[in-house]
């Protein structure tokens, strides 16, 4: 009904209750006349998706994420003891 009298304002208010109800058709309502939204859309829930549930992948590529940093080319085979 917001979409159909233009009130755009009401309309995202119907989209943030259906997709806090999980009720479909009324997000993909929603979505489909909004594109630019829709593209965000799918990245929030893939983002959700990452955290709630990840895949053998993500958690792969979270554990290179908290890997400490490579050392330097410069410093690789440096050691304190063989500087005095």
């Amino acid at each position: 009904m917001a979409q159909l009298s233009g009130d755009e304002l009401a309309a995202r208010a119907a989209f943030a209750v259906a997709h806090n109800r999980n009720y479909e058709p009324v997000v993909r309502a929603y979505l489909e006349t909004r594109p630019d939204v829709a593209e965000r859309y799918a990245e929030y829930q893939e983002a959700d998706r990452v955290v709630r549930n990840p895949s053998a992948g993500d958690l792969i590529a979270q554990s290179f994420e908290l890997a400490p940093p490579p050392h330097p080319p410069e410093i690789q085979n440096y050691s304190p003891a063989e500087a005095r």
